[in-house]
C-alpha cells in the first residue's frame, strides 16, 4: 500500500511539473521503476524462500532470518524503507 502512495505522490508531482502528457508519464515511470522493482524482487525471494521445503533451502532461511533478527540499524533501515519512510 505505501508504494501505491509513493506512485501517486510522484505522478501528481510530475503532472504538476510536465504537465498531463507523454512526457510527465515517461519521467513518472523513469522515477517510480527502480523502487517498484525493488519491491517486485523481495516479494519474489520472500514467495520463493517460504514456499520451498527443501532442506537446505529452509536451513539457509531460517539461519537469513536469524541474522535479520539480530541486525539492528540494518533491520530498522529496512523496516522504514518498507513503511514508507525511507
Amino acid at each position: 500500500m505505501n508504494l501505491g502512495f509513493k506512485d501517486v505522490e510522484t505522478l501528481l508531482e510530475c503532472f504538476e511539473s510536465k504537465g498531463v502528457n507523454d512526457e510527465a508519464l515517461v519521467r513518472y515511470e523513469r522515477l517510480r521503476r527502480p523502487d517498484n522493482l525493488l519491491m517486485q524482487t523481495g516479494m519474489d525471494v520472500f514467495y520463493k524462500g517460504f514456499s520451498n521445503t527443501l532442506p537446505p533451502v529452509a536451513f539457509a532461511r531460517n539461519a537469513l532470518l536469524k541474522i535479520a533478527e539480530h541486525s539492528g540499524p540494518i533491520k530498522q533501515q529496512v523496516l522504514k524503507y518498507a513503511i514508507g519512510l525511507k
